[in-house]
C-alpha cells in the first residue's frame, strides 16, 4: 500500500532492479523493499522515496505496453 493507505494498482515486480535518477544525486535500483511508493499518480507517474531517506522523487514509468525506463521529472529533499 501506498503511504496514504491506497493499494498499489501498478504492477510493481514489473520494475524490480530498474534505475532511476534520485534527488540525492544517485542512481538507485528500484525494490520494493527499499525504495518506498509514497503515491501513484495519474499518467503513470510514482513519488517514490529516497532509499537514503534523503528526499522524495517524482518519477514517470516510460513505455506504453512494455517497460522501458524511469524518467526523473522532478524531486525535493
Amino acid at each position: 500500500a501506498t503511504r496514504g493507505g491506497r493499494q498499489n494498482t501498478f504492477g510493481l515486480s514489473d520494475y524490480e532492479g530498474q534505475p532511476f535518477q534520485c534527488v540525492c544525486g544517485k542512481p538507485h535500483n528500484f525494490n520494493s523493499q527499499d525504495v518506498e511508493v509514497l503515491r501513484e499518480l495519474p499518467w503513470m507517474r510514482l513519488v517514490l522515496g529516497c532509499p537514503d531517506g534523503l528526499g522524495i522523487n517524482c518519477v514517470k514509468v516510460k513505455g506504453l505496453f512494455r517497460f522501458k525506463r524511469f524518467e526523473t521529472l522532478f524531486g525535493a529533499i
